[in-house]
């Protein structure tokens, strides 16, 4: 399904193409597809008002068929509304310049829909219960947004529930990650640096498992926001 709706979007624009899933019979593979035509967008075309228009066109399909769906079939509604979350969610992460990708430039307006789609990412995770790893991840992203904004406190506030989230679920390095921008705030508010507290969280993620990943993400955030 994913090749036909991105030949659509080559020949006859991003219309065609959402048109083209919304027709699927199976609306969880259509609401993938849409995921995966977003991500076509941002990573090959390096297209952040594309990606954002699949995106929202996704989101409102997935809610609207799984309010259609309701009282025939409860396991898809949910399932639709869970993929609804997970699009709100990237939604918001590759609208946030955090990551330093290349190629990529986010306008401040698209900052500002990517923190509407954070909140959105985490009502859905609260409506649907989705536990605390869940919980701790739309937590951080909506931090993440803050910290973007140079909303440093309530990027703190924010922090420290992913951190108590994670934790509660069992996934220490997640919990250390979100230490680490807990820390990147910390510094930018009090006008400083994060100092030992951001050294000694870098080593404790260096024991774990992915914990070069995280040390990464951290660094790199590090740069784009304080700098360094």
């Amino acid at each position: 399904m994913e090749q036909p709706a991105l030949d659509l979007l080559d020949s006859q624009g991003v219309e065609a193409a959402t048109a083209y899933l919304e027709s699927h019979p199976d609306p969880a593979a259509a609401a993938a597809g849409f995921s995966a035509l977003a991500r076509h967008a941002y990573i090959q075309r390096k297209d952040v008002a594309l990606m954002i228009q699949i995106y929202q066109a996704g989101i409102e399909y997935a809610l609207r068929t799984s309010l259609d769906v309701a009282e025939q079939d409860a396991e898809l509604a949910f399932s639709l509304s869970s993929a609804a979350k997970g699009l709100n969610y990237d939604l918001a992460a590759n609208t946030w310049p955090g990551w330093a990708d290349d190629g990529i430039a986010i306008t401040p307006e698209q900052q500002a829909l990517g923190y509407g789609a954070a909140h959105k990412n985490l009502e859905l995770a609260e409506i649907l219960e989705k536990g605390d790893l869940p919980l701790g991840r739309a937590h951080w992203l909506i931090g993440a947004h803050h910290l973007a904004a140079g909303e440093h406190a309530p990027a703190l506030d924010a922090f420290a529930r992913a951190v108590d989230h994670t934790r509660r679920a069992g996934e220490p390095a997640e919990a250390q990650l979100s230490e680490g921008y807990h820390a990147l705030a910390e510094g930018l508010l009090n006008g400083g640096t994060a100092g030992d507290r951001w050294d000694a969280i870098l080593g404790e993620l260096a024991k774990a498992e992915n914990g070069g990943f995280f040390i990464q993400q951290l660094e790199t955030a590090r740069r784009v926001f304080a700098g360094g």
